[in-house]
């Protein structure tokens, strides 16, 4: 049997670095890993490791602000809409006009459902993911999301989440000092670049059409919460604190996840992997986030994955997205004693993943 072993890269997409990991033969067929709000994509290596045996290639990246990869130059920045050009640009690098099955853990998720029509062939993307990112996704940029003043959107097109949840420079500036529009542009998402890769399955890690609006104030918590500290023994404390709904049962995967998402400072405290700036983005009140939009039209084969104790992806909501799941095949497993997020590191839970994507290849 060919071992294979992970490799880490870097892409730079326009002066930004993007960090992620590739292992499997390259020939084999995608699964690309999208992490969740505060995580990396490192957290996919078990998973990569598992598939890479079974003769598939996995891409897992660090998206802007986590781990490796660059940091935006204001928090305002750390929205949906602004990762989406970089999970683009890794896939048009790595997998031009291949097929690909997207793995999304909650934030990861919630990219998944907006790219879905955009990578499902046939149409041009710009338009399309013009079409997907509409007004209910607001509801994740409460305070407004900053876009340089050139951003041009095509004339006909739905008003998209851009523009109409945009503040004013001014009163970013009012709040935060002075925002430089060249240092804060990022991409002019109605003239994205084509892409010919194409996504023809979906998992969902506890993310679904519906987040009730209980579960993104837990989520804003513990985003705003202290990422720097004294000790490391602190630091570790605080991890396990934030991971302790993920089911987590070995030491070699705590071990795992210490080593990736705490790091040393050169002043010798420590922190976590991350841009703080991620949790100022985040409201202190939000309300109920519907995504039905973007689910009723998907048609992928769909995996979700669930925890029995989520409070972002309840039961009632995983029951109304079988009812008006329209595509192909959906499956669904519930991990009864995980909250959000049932980890992706447990072997069981690195097993039930292949399987299901091995049988919907088929």
């Amino acid at each position: 049997m060919v071992r294979y072993e992970l490799k880490e890269k870097i892409l730079d997409v326009d002066g930004f670095t993007i960090a992620y990991t590739e292992i499997g033969p390259e020939d084999g067929h995608l699964v690309f890993c999208v992490h969740g709000l505060l995580s990396t994509g490192r957290d996919f290596d078990f998973l990569g490791r598992a598939l890479a045996k079974r003769g598939y290639r996995c891409i897992a990246m660090d998206l802007p602000g986590r781990g490796k990869s660059g940091r935006f130059n204001h928090y305002m920045q750390y929205v949906p809409p602004n990762y989406l050009p970089y999970c683009l640009a890794v896939l048009e690098h790595e997998a031009p006009g291949q097929e690909f099955c997207w793995l999304g853990v909650s934030l990861g998720g919630i990219l998944g459902m907006m790219l879905h029509k955009a990578l499902g062939g046939g149409e041009s993307l710009g338009q399309k993911l013009l079409d997907s990112v509409t007004a209910p996704i607001g509801a994740l940029i409460p305070r407004g999301f900053f876009m340089p003043r050139r951003a041009a959107v095509s004339a006909g097109a739905p008003v998209p989440l851009f523009t109409q949840f945009r503040k004013s420079i001014e009163d970013i500036e009012e709040k935060s000092g002075k925002v430089d529009n060249e240092d804060c542009s990022i991409f002019d998402m109605a003239n994205l670049p084509k892409i010919s890769a194409k996504m023809t399955r979906l998992i969902l890690i506890d993310i679904g059409a519906e987040i009730p609006a209980h579960g993104l104030n837990i989520v804003a918590k513990v985003a705003q919460a202290p990422n720097i500290f004294d000790s490391f023994e602190e630091a570790v404390a605080a991890i396990k604190r934030r991971c302790v709904a993920w089911g987590i049962t070995s030491d070699s995967v705590w071990e795992h996840i210490i080593m990736h998402n705490v790091i040393k400072r050169d002043d010798g405290s420590y922190m976590m992997h991350y841009d703080k700036g991620i949790g100022m983005v985040q409201p202190e009140e939000s309300e109920t986030l519907p995504l039905w939009h973007l689910w009723d039209e998907i048609k992928q084969p769909v995996f979700l994955v669930r925890g029995g104790k989520s409070r972002l992806l309840p039961e009632v909501v995983a029951e109304r997205m079988r009812e008006r799941y329209s595509g192909e095949r959906f499956s669904e497993i519930v991990y009864e004693a995980c909250g959000h997020i049932p980890n992706v590191m447990e072997e069981s839970h690195v097993n039930a993943l292949v399987t299901w994507i091995e049988a919907s290849q088929k």
